[in-house]
């Protein structure tokens, strides 16, 4: 038997700060000549907490040489004094691919926007996050601009994270506005259930409940998907309605329907399934399309022991 080993070092505060694989065979570099060198991987984790931020690397432990080697590039990960992530941010130490030492000889102070490869930012509203930018031409100094340094998705809430006299609202997030412009919004039911997600370009007018606004002009708002649940919380029926082309042409068109139920048993196992299924159930009869049914016997585990698939 091979006995592989782990080994970890902890703060004072009982982290993590540094995990080593256990000891294995590694090819020597180029320009090393031939041969392979006994090294174990390595992790490293600085806790930062005057500065509210994490730092991680990984690289390797040479046993013979007794030296530590880092990867390049540095992740870290910054926070708010709520505790939300602000910032993800990768960081070269220098220009090389690697650098000798390990990540708690890292000066904190080194740490540059210039040097960054990766950034992506958070920010809030309360304690609801209201956008993310993901950035693809960092700038030197600042935050830049929408468009031009990072796209930015942005988030909305049930009455915008905030109550309304006479208004029920758990602050659930119901709306998300892609980079490119495209709105998804759900609809949620008292349990919280998402009842509909609806798709488009223009909102205006959108309410929690009717993201259509009651058709307001220049909403555009689509159903893409609805569903229906039973006094438990299963759900009993999906619909899909399928549009062709850009979000901003479905207004107006017809979408193709495709609805399946779900059946359940007493101790709300899912015990049997239809797809194909018309909205309006009287057409079945008559329109020679064969719907399948998939029922399942199970036992008193809950495991199914027979399918059984009718058409």
């Amino acid at each position: 038997m091979i006995l592989r080993k782990e080994k970890g070092i902890y703060d004072s505060q009982d982290r993590l700060i540094q995990t080593l694989g256990p000891i294995h065979d590694s090819p020597l570099l180029p320009g090393e000549g031939q041969g392979v060198r006994a090294v174990r991987t390595a992790s490293w984790t600085v806790h930062d907490d005057a500065g509210h931020q994490t730092l991680s690397a990984e690289g390797y432990y040479d046993v013979t040489l007794q030296t530590f080697t880092l990867f390049n590039p540095i992740t870290i990960t910054k926070y708010n004094a709520n505790g939300q992530t602000t910032d993800e941010i990768q960081v070269k130490w220098d220009s090389a691919a690697t650098h000798t030492g390990s990540l708690a000889d890292f000066p904190l102070g080194n740490i540059s926007q210039p040097n960054y490869t990766a950034w992506t930012t958070y920010q809030y509203s309360h304690t609801h996050l209201a956008s993310t930018r993901v950035y693809y031409n960092i700038p030197s100094s600042g935050v830049g601009t929408a468009g031009t340094n990072y796209d930015v998705t942005t988030y909305g809430y049930e009455n915008d994270g905030h109550n309304t006299t006479g208004d029920t609202w758990m602050g659930r997030r119901n709306m998300t506005k892609s980079p490119s412009g495209t709105i998804t919004r759900v609809v949620f039911d008292a349990q919280g259930n998402v009842t509909s997600t609806w798709v488009g370009t223009h909102d205006d007018g959108a309410t929690d409940a009717d993201p259509t606004g009651s058709h307001t002009s220049g909403n555009n708002m689509v159903c893409v998907s609805s569903a229906t649940y039973d006094a438990d919380g299963n759900l009993t029926q999906s619909t899909a309605y399928q549009y062709t082309g850009e979000a901003s042409t479905w207004h107006g068109s017809t979408p193709t329907v495709r609805v399946a139920q779900m059946f359940y048993d007493w101790r709300d196992r899912l015990v049997a399934t239809k797809s194909g299924v018309l909205e309006n159930l009287s057409g079945e009869t008559s329109d020679g399309v064969q719907r399948p049914i998939n029922y399942y016997v199970m036992d008193n585990l809950g495991e199914v022991t027979d399918t059984y698939v009718y058409s």
